[in-house]
């Protein structure tokens, strides 16, 4: 399990995009949902060149121009734990993002353990029956193979609820719910797991080539095979 220190997430109310304006908040899962608390946080997506952005959360506000390609980041920051809040993105366009809460955001990722959903766990179904928590957004990212890195990834943020809650992760999501009981503040959870896969499948190519440990194994391998 991982702490993340990055972006906005949370979303609940889906973005609806307009052909008119191409710039939009970091990448399409990106639909309302909120930072995390008490630090600067990135803000990120994909405009036109040299687009001038300005970024409006709550009582905060910062701008930036995008770069050659469009793509734009700016910083917003330290907000309190709480919400919810608006955020507006304004370019050649306006986007309007609600239902922003700000609080911890997690990434809970391995291999069949983490991938273990909520249904099958002990006492599984009534505690998917129980999951009613508002301030929990849960986030599962689709699989999905590249022989190179991706800057994007498919999926979508849903309210913790006993409809979205049961194919989540088990761990993930008592490791949320305790977080949220004790800390009193939202918790975004976002949940990329693939059960069976080596090391090397979640490792670049660059790195496993410079790796002599690895081109040791992997000769070894061979002979034996």
């Amino acid at each position: 399990m991982k702490h993340s220190k990055l972006l906005l997430v949370f979303l609940v109310t889906l973005l609806r995009r307009t052909n008119s304006w191409r710039s939009k908040p970091a990448r399409d899962h990106w639909r309302q949902h909120g930072p995390p608390a008490g630090q600067e946080s990135p803000h990120l997506g994909l405009g036109r060149s040299k687009e001038r952005v300005n970024v409006v959360v709550g009582s905060q506000n910062a701008s930036t121009v995008a770069d050659d390609k469009g793509h734009w980041e700016t910083m917003i920051g330290p907000l309190k734990a709480g919400g919810p809040l608006e955020m507006t993105i304004s370019g050649t366009n306006t986007l309007t993002i609600k239902n922003i809460l700000v609080g911890e955001v997690w990434v809970c990722s391995g291999q069949s353990n983490m991938e273990w959903p909520l249904i099958n766990a002990k006492n599984g179904a009534e505690t998917v029956a129980q999951a009613n928590y508002p301030e929990i957004r849960l986030f599962t990212v689709q699989k999905a193979t590249s022989d190179s890195a991706l800057d994007d990834v498919k999926g979508r943020w849903v309210v913790t609820s006993p409809d979205n809650a049961g194919q989540f992760s088990a761990v993930g999501y008592f490791f949320g719910r305790e977080l949220n009981q004790k800390l009193k503040v939202p918790v975004g959870l976002i949940h990329t797991s693939w059960g069976g896969t080596p090391a090397e499948a979640w490792t670049s190519h660059e790195m496993l080539s410079n790796d002599t440990r690895v081109e040791t194994d992997s000769r070894i391998a061979t002979r034996k095979a």
